[in-house]
């Protein structure tokens, strides 16, 4: 993985659930939360936290790209040697210069993400095209348009996800939604129309029990 914006197209719910919610509901990685301008009217809200059954019916039903926003290694490995300094302060029962590492940490992500959230914005409010950057732009099909508004739901990693190796990064599951698709999840009432996902979001709550 590298630094910048990397875009891949999702290749089915699996990798949600392996990749992201599944890690965060062990509990070895973060949960996710809902960051995009759109998705209010699905009961989707920014700082909200991600439901993995919804995500999953989602992604499962129209399909996604994640983006994902990493840092640059010289400020992932700063965050990485200030965690490392609060832990050893802490062993060394220095609660005050522990807390005082941590919080270094913490406003490292806090930039990472101000950052991210500012790349979202202005990919959104141009209305870009998201497209595969592992395919090459002659097999590229057509982008469909997702509007100004998008449904992301966001996940941090504090490390590269194949090495291990230091590297803040935000992966971003935009679901592909165009307008046609809002109009019919927006559409309870008729049984021609595409599953409105309130519908999926039982469905996947009941089928985890």
């Amino acid at each position: 993985m590298r630094p910048g914006v990397t875009i891949l197209a999702i290749p089915g719910a699996w990798y949600v659930t392996t990749e992201l919610t599944g890690p965060a509901d062990r509990g070895s990685q973060p949960h996710g939360v809902w960051t995009g301008l759109a998705g209010a009217e699905l009961g989707i809200h920014p700082g909200g936290r991600v439901d993995s059954s919804v995500l999953a019916y989602l992604v499962d039903r129209l399909g996604g790209f994640d983006v994902i926003i990493a840092a640059d290694h010289n400020r992932s490995a700063q965050h990485a040697e200030a965690l490392a300094n609060a832990l050893q302060a802490d062993d060394a029962g220095d609660e005050a210069l522990a807390q005082t590492h941590e919080h270094h940490a913490s406003e490292i992500w806090a930039a990472v993400e101000r950052n991210t959230q500012a790349v979202l914005i202005g990919m959104q409010r141009s209305g870009e095209p998201l497209v595969d950057h592992r395919v090459v732009s002659s097999n590229q099909p057509t982008p469909a348009s997702l509007g100004q508004e998008w449904v992301i739901a966001s996940f941090r990693h504090n490390t590269d996800d194949e090495t291990g190796d230091p590297l803040l990064h935000v992966h971003n599951v935009v679901v592909s939604v165009t307008a046609s698709e809002w109009d019919a999840l927006r559409y309870v009432g008729n049984d021609m129309a595409t599953e409105p996902v309130s519908k999926g979001m039982r469905r996947g709550r009941q089928a985890g029990g």
